[in-house]
């Protein structure tokens, strides 16, 4: 992680991921947002999840190194994902 002030329970896998990413805060928070930024900066994705502890994001993006920025309340995380090549489909649900 390149910077957490959620604390040592954050929890984020799998990583490498195939497109479905899974986010454990350790707690609930009233608003969250999760921000996606590829290697040449730009932001590609951008979710907002309410109420929750445990956030799971699709990134139907190609494959290749991403920021992910987690934001709820005044805590703030950002840490690399590496997306594999895989399937993902855009419901945020796994393919079997």
């Amino acid at each position: 992680m390149l910077e957490n002030s959620f604390g040592y329970d954050l929890k984020v896998y799998p990583n490498p991921t195939d497109g479905l990413l899974n986010i454990d805060l350790s707690r609930s928070y009233a608003q969250s947002t999760v921000s996606v930024i590829n290697s040449m900066g730009q932001e590609v994705d951008r979710r907002s999840f309410k109420t929750t502890q445990h956030l799971q994001l699709n990134m139907p993006e190609a494959a290749g190194l991403y920021l992910i920025e987690v934001h709820s309340g005044n805590q703030k995380a950002v840490f690399r994902v590496v997306k594999e090549y895989g399937f993902a489909q855009s419901s945020g649900m796994q393919r079997n």
